[in-house]
């Protein structure tokens, strides 16, 4: 068999590629604005904002069966709602929100409608000592091809402190780019550590026989020329680290690297394989070891898995008129809880940064 003569480049000074494609790095209100609601309409906040992206699994976590498989069946003919701080505590609070909603959207007058937006029934009975507890996700049908351009458009309505939502469709194919959050003492601030911590991922990868496999069987399934060799290199050009503050359950400071990628495939056994590879492969930084998938980054509030919820976007966007969360509290109850538990914080568990179960992984808390 020929040697494979392919030399990787230099795994430090190579920039990573395509970020402006990542959903999450994008803005609401992308092009024109397709329709104007009526003038005597409810005012909302009517700014761009950080892109929604919520995969499909995410958005549809704990719903009710019969609801999911009508979706699935015919995913254009819905669309997502989601509350602004959804949970279990959210739609005990307000038990008729599903119906302010839907007179909301109607008030705009945007097309002809007839709207029907489902309870957030769910699949397993959610536990009331969890504040955000799936399901998260309202199902809209009846919206005019109109309405559904607008809505899809403006993506989020802050309408008083007990009405903000987002609406998003539902999107089978749509992958988050994050693969892990990374934690430990190599995780630092800046530009050098993170260059170094980045190169040191790639070159880790790179001389993994295990991942140059999943890589060439990914991408030469896709037609894509080249040795494994090159195709591990490819699958890792758009990897890139993005520093996140953060706080462990004690209140320490706790950062985090978040490891993100333009993902290679639709196909959800190979994803997760390839995933899996990469964040069981050992990395040294100096003296430290990356601790992949140990914490978990899911905003309480608005469903991103790219920030916490103390970091939240949404809130300090200008003439906000959706609520203000009140972090503070929301923390000190998690330290409490963390105290309560003694040392399980740190160990296996459904931990999270922030009151949310993100892509299924991780063991501790942080916020």
């Amino acid at each position: 068999m020929a040697q494979d003569a392919f030399v990787f480049p230099d795994p430090f000074t190579e920039e990573p590629e395509g970020g402006d494609k990542n959903p999450a790095t994008q803005m609401s209100q992308r092009g024109e604005q397709p329709h104007i609601p009526a003038v005597n309409s409810t005012t909302f906040t009517q700014l761009q904002v950080p892109r929604a992206v919520i995969p499909f699994k995410r958005l549809t976590a704990n719903l009710d069966q019969g609801l999911v498989k009508m979706v699935e069946r015919a995913p254009d003919e819905y669309l997502a709602i989601i509350p602004f701080g959804a949970g279990s505590k959210l739609y005990k609070d307000q038990p008729m929100l599903q119906a302010h909603i839907a007179l909301f959207l109607e008030a705009l007058a945007i097309g002809a409608n007839s709207l029907e937006v489902s309870k957030p029934v769910w699949r397993n009975k959610p536990s009331n000592k969890k504040d955000f507890e799936t399901p998260w996700t309202l199902v809209m049908t009846g919206a005019s091809q109109e309405l559904k351009e607008f809505l899809v458009w403006q993506q989020t309505f802050a309408v008083s402190k007990e009405l903000t939502f987002t609406v998003i469709p539902f999107n089978t194919n749509l992958r988050s780019w994050v693969i892990t959050n990374i934690s430990g003492g190599a995780v630092k601030p800046g530009e050098g550590p993170k260059k170094v911590a980045l190169g040191s991922v790639k070159k880790a990868l790179w001389e993994n026989q295990r991942f140059r496999a999943i890589a060439n069987r990914i991408l030469a399934d896709q037609g894509v020329q080249g040795s494994a060799r090159q195709h591990a290199h490819r699958a890792t050009i758009t990897f890139n680290l993005t520093y996140i503050e953060s706080q462990d359950v004690h209140g320490n400071p706790a950062p985090i690297w978040q490891l993100t990628e333009k993902p290679l495939i639709t196909n959800n056994k190979l994803h997760a394989l390839f995933d899996l590879e990469v964040c069981r492969t050992r990395v040294m930084v100096g003296l430290h070891y990356l601790e992949m998938e140990k914490r978990l980054v899911e905003c309480a509030w608005c469903k991103a898995d790219s920030h916490p919820a103390h970091a939240c976007p949404l809130p300090k966007v200008d003439d906000w008129m959706g609520p203000l969360p009140d972090n503070a509290e929301r923390f000190k109850k998690r330290l409490e809880a963390g105290r309560g538990r003694g040392s399980r914080g740190s160990g296996r568990g459904r931990g999270t940064t922030s009151n949310g179960r993100g892509r299924g992984r991780g063991r501790g808390w942080s916020g």
